[in-house]
């Protein structure tokens, strides 16, 4: 699928390279990640910058030590991460292998455990940044980071940081997101940073199973089961609950079984139906079963949750299979089955080697970057976790496909040499060599370079592929700042002449908004259509010596047609030679023209912005008096908002209330609201979050302080408006999802404020008397210091007493 086995295959383990991991820790004393910590080890080094009761959430003191081991309660993320890079497991353990076997690992713990409450544990920019330094000093080739939150801007701190750290040679792998159903410009931070490399995921090419046999059966000996584990029994009679796996069996093994049932000596079968995996583990348990197979009934698969606390085993079949050994309980009562084989399989699979649905899209909101770079394989991954939480397990997400790209360039140093190339050309040669494909709708169009970058890797060809190509991807720009010509590097590094043609292959283009709407943006599957940009080549074949290089002009028409309010992104690959590529990707529309405040009821059910009273009830635009006690914190109200688009800058500011500015939004469309429908609900995946880069909502406190709101640095922009104190301002504000009802930013006022000049940035109280709110964000590619670049939204008058 990527290489790894050809390399694997050559005796190529990535002996020599190091990789730093920053997650939430690792245990180091599972077998298949060496058994121990410390040099001479696998795991030979590492540091807890957190500490396990730190969690981001409801205890932020860090206790930080030398020991970056974690148990599953903490550290499955890290341990299942670090298993990727370069497990080793063999039987009766599953047997497979990591990228780099043979690599070292250093694991940095910058997650605690999590908050008991809310299941949640966060990191923040201190901790991670912590994290890359150390990796930096231990001299780590490979540094990676399966975490990040929305951002869309390379500006964050850990960001800024992971570039300075690619400049000085290393390569640093981020993962891009598990928000693919959230649409476009959705990109993570510090996946955003300036030449990082963003991975996206791919679907693994096969569902993990191993296979099982029957002794005593004639035309069904074995069939194969899917789990993290061989279920690990052998010659056990199969009995299964009910005889019936038609679709009016829905409620197999969700009542209590007879009493004088004993399933202690069997493998129990049970269709998958209305009722949990957990309230069939708890029946079947209660009748002395200890080995379990559920046979799929739904139309989409899934692997089986835990069932450690009732049973020995677990694992589930198709809905062909189960009907298979429904027949043979029913009709050879001597068959005995055996599930030992510790071989991996790979089955095959819908969605195998397609872009997965979680991966998030790009691009970010400066359009100056790959959003993803390229992708590798994330969906349905085998690896190692944690011994006390059962050894192994299958996860999805960018989280797992980031670690395993992090290992193919550690491949890639080990087999080239650690100064072959440097962090950037690594990438482009990561990217030239990588293959298009489809998203997982089952489209065979391809998919948006925003989604899958360069597309699925390939390390065996990145090392192989004698031509380098330079720059490794395109930046179109938008309509108002188009890049049409572009300059094109060809270099044959090896020892024999090539012949190569020049082509271009159209990717589909994305429509970012639902149609008809200014705030609403497409989720997952974003509609493609067949729109592409025209391009024209100064030469369209080249022949190049040994050691030869050669230019050649590639000129872009954008493709005409599309609507502009629909945002769309058009992108391809310039095809230079048979498996060559160079990714471009544009946007047929003005930047400055997406509108950033969500003006209307479309997510949240009311009109936006508002504000909310101490009663926690809407006021009514219309409102003329609504009164805030300057003496009671609890007559505060909430100012709540929602951005539709990123913005470099907004501020929320006291007004006097004389002000008259008129609301000021940016106009994409004539159109009436469309659909206003909410997009569903999805889980975010396995991405741990980043304090301040992710979150429901940005909630500032009444005791504001400089520091908080940036200081003198903005009063010129706020001088702008009359500003008489600020509530909030933020720099790089990420756009927030329509696929969650809590995603908005809300601000608290009762009446304090920072100044917006001056030698004293204490907060203050302001004098009692009638003001407004003003809230502006400036436009995309607009300019801090012109009034006219900003969306504005004035409130209704607010009556301060005393």
């Amino acid at each position: 699928m990527t290489g790894v086995n050809k390399l694997h295959d050559e005796g190529y383990y990535g002996k020599g390279s190091i990789v730093g991991i920053l997650d939430t820790g690792v245990d180091y004393n599972h077998p298949a990640l060496g058994g121990g910590f410390g040099p001479g080890y696998k795991i030979a080094g590492g540091y807890d910058f957190a500490g396990d009761g730190y969690n981001g959430v409801s205890n932020f003191t860090i206790s930080p030590d030398s020991d970056p081991y974690a148990n599953a309660v903490c550290g499955g993320h890290g341990t299942h991460v670090a298993g990727i890079v370069g497990a080793n497991s063999t039987a009766p353990y599953p047997i497979f292998t990591g990228v780099v076997p043979e690599a070292t690992i250093y694991a940095y713990k910058i997650f605690g455990c999590t908050d008991a409450a809310s299941g949640l544990s966060y990191s923040d920019d201190e901790l991670i940044i912590s994290g890359l330094l150390q990796a930096y000093e231990d001299r780590a080739d490979v540094i990676t980071l399966s975490l990040g939150g929305p951002s869309g801007w390379s500006e964050s701190p850990s960001s800024a940081v992971a570039s300075a750290l690619v400049e000085q040679g290393r390569v640093v792998t981020v993962a891009q997101g598990n928000d693919g159903a959230v649409g476009t410009f959705y990109g993570a931070a510090p996946a955003s940073g300036k030449n990082v490399w963003a991975i996206g995921s791919v679907d693994n090419i096969g569902l993990v199973g191993y296979e099982a046999t029957i002794a005593n059966s004639t035309n069904f000996t074995s069939f194969p089961y899917f789990a993290s584990v061989p279920l690990g029994f052998t010659s056990l009679p199969l009995y299964a609950i009910t005889l019936d796996s038609s679709s009016n069996n829905t409620g197999d093994a969700c009542s209590a079984l007879s009493s004088s049932l004993d399933l202690s000596g069997y493998v129990v079968l049970v269709k998958r139906g209305t009722c949990t995996f957990a309230e069939k583990y708890a029946v079947v348990a209660a009748a002395g079963a200890k080995h379990l197979i559920i046979y799929n009934s739904a139309a989409a698969f899934s692997y089986l949750p835990d069932a450690s606390a009732y049973l020995e085993s677990t694992a589930i079949v198709s809905a062909e299979t189960g009907a298979s050994l429904v027949a043979l309980a029913a009709a050879n009562s001597s068959a005995l089955i055996s599930a030992v084989n510790s071989t991996v399989l790979a089955i095959e699979y819908d969605s195998a080697g397609r872009i997965s649905e979680f991966s998030s899209y790009g691009p970010n909101f400066e359009m100056d970057q790959p959003s993803p770079a390229f992708s590798a394989p994330g969906g349905e991954i085998l690896s190692t976790w944690p011994l006390d939480g059962g050894g192994f397990s299958i996860l999805s997400g960018t989280s797992m496909a980031t670690p395993f790209t992090a290992g193919a360039a550690a491949l890639y140093l080990s087999v080239k040499g650690k100064q072959s190339a440097s962090a950037l050309e690594m990438r482009d040669i990561f990217i030239a060599t990588s293959s298009p494909v489809s998203n997982y709708s089952g489209s065979e169009v391809l998919e948006s370079v925003v989604h899958q970058g360069g597309g699925l890797i390939n390390v065996y060809d990145a090392i192989n592929q004698p031509v380098r190509i330079s720059p490794g991807f395109l930046l179109l720009n938008d309509t108002r700042n188009f890049n049409a010509i572009h300059k094109i590097t060809v270099k044959n590094m090896g020892d024999s002449s090539v012949k190569l043609k020049i082509s271009h292959e159209a990717a589909g283009t994305t429509l970012s908004f639902v149609e008809g709407s200014k705030v609403l943006h497409n989720s997952w599957p974003v509609p493609l259509v067949d729109s592409a940009a025209t391009v024209l080549f100064s030469r369209t074949e080249l022949s190049l010596g040994a050691r030869k290089s050669a230019t050649f002009l590639a000129t872009f028409i954008p493709p005409i047609g599309l609507d502009p309010a629909l945002a769309p992104l058009y992108s391809g690959y310039i095809k230079i030679g048979a498996n060559l590529t160079v990714p471009y990707y544009g946007l047929a529309a003005p930047l400055k023209g997406l509108q950033i405040l969500d003006d209307t009821s479309d997510v949240l059910g009311v009109d936006l912005p508002t504000l909310i009273g101490a009663d926690d009830n809407v006021i009514p635009k219309s409102t003329t008096n609504t009164t805030v006690s300057l003496s009671s914190k609890s007559s505060a109200i909430q100012i709540v908002f929602r951005l539709a688009t990123g913005t470099r800058f907004f501020s929320l500011d006291v007004v006097n209330a004389s002000t008259t500015i008129h609301p000021a939004f940016t106009k994409r469309s004539m159109l009436e609201h469309g659909d206003t429908r909410l997009h569903k609900a999805v889980k975010k995946g396995l991405l741990p979050l980043v304090d301040g880069l992710v979150g429901g909502v940005v909630e500032v406190a009444n005791n504001l302080t400089s520091s908080l709101l940036g200081g003198a640095s903005s009063s010129s922009r706020r001088a702008l408006f009359g500003s008489l104190g600020t509530l909030q301002t933020q720099d790089y504000a990420y756009r927030n999802a329509e696929d969650s009802p809590t995603d908005y930013y809300y601000v608290a006022f009762n009446g304090t404020v920072a100044p917006t000049s001056g030698s004293n940035l204490s907060a203050t109280n302001l004098e009692p008397g009638k003001y407004k709110l003003l809230l502006r964000a400036l436009k995309l590619t607009g300019d801090l210091k012109t009034e006219g670049d900003y969306e504005t939204w004035l409130s209704p008058p607010i009556q301060l007493v005393k």
